[in-house]
């Protein structure tokens, strides 16, 4: 679906037409580079979310994987004409982005990547279908979003973890399920209890191979 995408830090807005300031990626994204700074592309996150036309607007981090783009695509389509949301939905990768007052940042797994949704915090139960914890449950999830991440894909492949027999987490495996923030959110305490220990994570990062890079062929161009 996407054949490349830039090695080069910035923002992305998903629009059916040309957006200034933006060249084409591929289908309906457009891309900008911007700052290194994660705080300075999530405001050029929020001035795009603000246009007109555009459906998602995201601040990432190089390298993005082509499967975060689906992710944050169909997120995009979640929340369209939703009244609750001011603006296009505002989305970051490649790093956890601050929430401004009010607001409240909510992670989204996407394969091996973690997409961060910013919300109004008075309307994130309405917009994400589902209840949203309080904030100390909120920081456990983050902190363990590596684990969390593990035990997902072990589910979805069908496993359930050594020593683990309960039987929620038995169904979900027999079923393959891929569990999304509402699920975790919902079981947490079950699904904290479940979680890899740390140094079963560390076997496996040593034992993944580092992703290629894909090279994209694009004009870089400054915001105007």
């Amino acid at each position: 679906m996407f054949a490349a995408t830039p090695d080069v830090s910035g923002v992305l807005a998903l629009a059916e037409d040309v957006v200034a300031g933006t060249v084409p990626l591929a289908g309906s994204w457009w891309w900008t580079p911007a700052s290194p700074d994660p705080t300075v592309r999530l405001g050029w996150a929020w001035s795009l979310a603000r246009v007109p036309g555009v459906a998602v607007a995201l601040a990432y981090a190089a390298p993005i994987r082509p499967g975060l783009l689906v992710r944050a695509a169909r997120i995009g389509e979640g929340r369209r004409r939703s009244w609750a949301l001011p603006s296009a939905p505002i989305l970051a990768a490649g790093h956890a982005p601050a929430a401004p007052p009010g607001m409240i940042r909510v992670p989204h797994l996407a394969g091996s990547q973690v997409l961060w949704e910013i919300v109004p915090e008075q309307s994130a139960e309405r917009l994400l279908g589902h209840p949203v914890p309080d904030t100390d449950v909120r920081r456990h999830v983050e902190r363990d979003l590596d684990r969390i991440l593990t035990l997902v894909r072990a589910l979805a492949a069908g496993r359930l973890p050594d020593g683990i027999t309960d039987p929620l987490l038995s169904g979900w495996a027999d079923n393959r399920l891929s569990l999304d923030i509402g699920v975790i959110y919902r079981h947490w305490s079950r699904i904290h209890a479940a979680l890899p220990p740390e140094r079963q994570l560390g076997a496996e990062r040593r034992r993944r191979v580092r992703p290629v890079r894909s090279r994209a062929v694009l004009q870089l161009v400054r915001p105007c």
